[in-house]
């Protein structure tokens, strides 16, 4: 979780427990018109629970493929790719297995990340990040709104959808991010 929940959240502006909730089987391809196959999460709520309790999907950035994300997908085939059910000490409908490690993913950045702002939720800063790095790179405002799972504004832009290549479109308007620890990108992994 601490691998890949931060960089997920970051390039798809998922809430921390749409991501904790993943299973492998969420991550899907899609082919578009022009032929090529697009790697998306599907956020579900039958995996958890989800903005307005819909389900969406979002392409993914080839960054987190370059740094080989599908291959820890397939590691987790089956499974849940953060947490293991199996393992949950009894819990409630309230306090999924899932939601704890979002909030320990949380209590991890201020203690041993050194984010000690108070006044910030760590993991929910990575969607504030998400939207305007997507707004400064001049994408569209109902583009966003479709990514993030919120509601049209409108009934107008209630029609259509945003299509996987789209989103895709969109999501790599984020520059990759640096990260001081270099070894964890694989320049030759790709997108099949």
């Amino acid at each position: 979780a601490r691998r890949w929940v931060p960089w997920l959240c970051a390039y798809t502006g998922a809430r921390v427990n749409e991501i904790t909730q993943l299973r492998a089987a969420d991550v899907v391809f899609e082919r578009v018109p022009d032929g090529r196959r697009i790697c998306m999460l599907n956020l579900t709520p039958e995996a958890g629970t989800t903005k307005n309790r819909e389900a969406r999907k979002v392409s993914l950035h080839l960054d987190l493929i370059d740094q080989g994300f599908l291959h820890y997908v397939e590691s987790r085939k089956g499974k849940c790719l953060f947490y293991a059910p199996e393992r949950g000490k009894g819990g409630s409908a309230a306090n999924p297995q899932y939601k704890k490690v979002g909030e320990r993913l949380a209590r991890w950045v201020r203690r041993d990340v050194g984010i000690d702002d108070l006044g910030i939720d760590p993991n929910h800063a990575w969607r504030h990040l998400f939207r305007s790095c997507l707004l400064a790179g001049h994408v569209q405002g109902e583009v966003i709104d479709r990514i993030d799972g919120h509601a049209p504004a409108t009934v107008g832009q209630s029609y259509g959808s945003a299509w996987p290549a789209v989103m895709l479109e969109a999501v790599m308007t984020i520059p990759p991010y640096l990260s001081k620890n270099t070894d964890i990108r694989l320049s030759s992994a790709r997108q099949p």
